[in-house]
């Protein structure tokens, strides 16, 4: 399912967020100048951060409707975040950061996932790094 959002939030007296966009299945990795609202945006898709009105929803489920008034809890909306600090495991290897976050699917898929994703990010030499 497609993931679609429309975000606006009031970053400082100076700046705006105004972000929209659609998402199809899969990895989506966000690139821009720094300070321009990247982190800020997918802290609103997560549900970490209000945003001050939008619309965000994954093929017909809506996670987020200023107006509506519909905003679903962060454990409940089912999206993989990485911080952009450090923020894994360090007592676990690279694998077993990546198998945290596949819990819910079978081990043969999240191997493929895994396996998968350690390709896309080139860091699949490092999966057995702690």
């Amino acid at each position: 399912m497609r993931l679609s959002a429309s975000i606006q939030m009031r970053l400082s007296r100076d700046l705006t967020l105004d972000a929209r966009f659609s998402a199809a299945p899969g990895i989506t990795m966000v690139f821009g100048e720094s300070g321009s609202g990247k982190t800020t945006m997918l802290r609103c898709l997560a549900g970490l951060r209000r945003p001050d009105g939008g619309h965000m929803a994954i093929g017909d489920w809506v996670l987020f409707d200023a107006d509506r008034r519909v905003d679903v809890a962060v454990r409940h909306r089912r999206l993989g975040y990485v911080f952009q600090h450090l923020a894994l495991f360090p007592h676990m290897t690279v694998e077993q950061n990546l198998h945290y976050g596949l819990t819910r699917i079978d081990l043969p898929m999240r191997r493929s996932r895994t396996a998968s994703i350690a390709e896309s990010f080139r860091i699949a030499h490092l999966l057995n790094r702690k």
